[in-house]
Order: C-alpha cells, then sequence, then structure tokens
C-alpha cells in the first residue's frame, strides 16, 4: 500500500511537473510569437505615423490653397459688385445727361412760354410713368 501511495505520489508529481511545463512552454513560445508580432506590428505602426503625417502635410497644403483660392475668390466678387455698381451708377448719369440734352435742345427750340407749357406736360407724363 505504501508503494502504491509512492507511486501515486510519482505520479502526481510527474503529471504536476508536465502540467507545469506545458503551462510555462506554450506561453514561452507564445511569447516569442507575441514579441515578433509585436516588432512587426510596431514596424506597421511607425510606417502609418509617417504616411499620416504625410497625408496631413498633403491635407494642410490642401487647406492653405483652398483657403487662398476662397481669399481671392472673394476679392474678385467684390471687384464684381464694384464694377456692377459703377455699371448702374453710369447708366443713370447716362440718361441723366440725356435727359439734360433733350431739355437744352427743347429749350433752344421752343421759346418761353411754349417751352415752360411742354416742360409741365413732359413732368405730368413722368410723374404718371
Amino acid at each position: 500500500s505504501r508503494d502504491i501511495t509512492e507511486l501515486n505520489d510519482m505520479l502526481d508529481q510527474k503529471n504536476s511537473e508536465e502540467t507545469h511545463r506545458n503551462i510555462v512552454e506554450p506561453n514561452t513560445y507564445s511569447l516569442e510569437i507575441d514579441s515578433c508580432d509585436a516588432m512587426e506590428l510596431k514596424k506597421e505602426l511607425i510606417e502609418t505615423r509617417k504616411k499620416l503625417k504625410e497625408v496631413e502635410g498633403k491635407f494642410n497644403k490642401i487647406k492653405t490653397i483652398s483657403r487662398k483660392a476662397l481669399d481671392e475668390f472673394h476679392i474678385v466678387k467684390e471687384g464684381y459688385a464694384a464694377e456692377v455698381t459703377a455699371r448702374k451708377e453710369a447708366d443713370r448719369l447716362i440718361v441723366r445727361l440725356k435727359s439734360e440734352i433733350v431739355f437744352y435742345q427743347q429749350a433752344s427750340i421752343f421759346s418761353g412760354p411754349d417751352f415752360i407749357q411742354f416742360t409741365k406736360e413732359e413732368i405730368e407724363e413722368l410723374n404718371q410713368a
């Protein structure tokens, strides 16, 4: 019985050692794989960061170019608005000057009382329009 107990103890110890070895060795193997994977992941991370910096640099350049283009567009738009305003003002001035020319032509054609009557009629027509 004592021999059986010793045999059982020896078997338990052997099983315990093997279990321990199986636990430690796969982890060691796993750690080796993990460290290789970690190195590969670090390399990929470094490459990804480099690419990210390149993309960020390109993006910042595009943003700068876009801002400049937008600023130029606003300048052109303001210039165009000023041109339109100047054109409208010039058109109004042309109409006024034409009216003055017609007025002076009619004043030279008609005598004083006829001109006054004609002017009153013109003013009435303008008020009705």
